[in-house]
């Protein structure tokens, strides 16, 4: 079976991944953290999919110099 991950790092392809979501009726949603414990966490980035084999990354936060999204824009 193929994979296919993407990262999505621009505020177009946030636009382009929002409307390609209005038409799924359900998604899982994981997001990746600097802490396991909830209340000492700041989220880094969000994982979504809604079928087998293709996924979507959504950097907030990162290394000095790295493409990311506005967080106040994912949520």
């Amino acid at each position: 079976p193929s994979r296919a991950w993407h990262v999505i790092d621009t505020p177009d392809q946030l636009a382009f991944l929002a409307d390609r979501l209005r038409a799924v009726p359900r998604i899982c949603v994981d997001l990746e953290t600097t802490h396991v414990d909830p209340r000492r966490a700041t989220i880094v980035g969000w994982a979504l999919c809604w079928q087998p084999g293709e996924a979507y990354y959504l950097p907030v936060q990162g290394p000095p110099g790295s493409t990311l999204l506005d967080p106040q824009h994912v949520v």
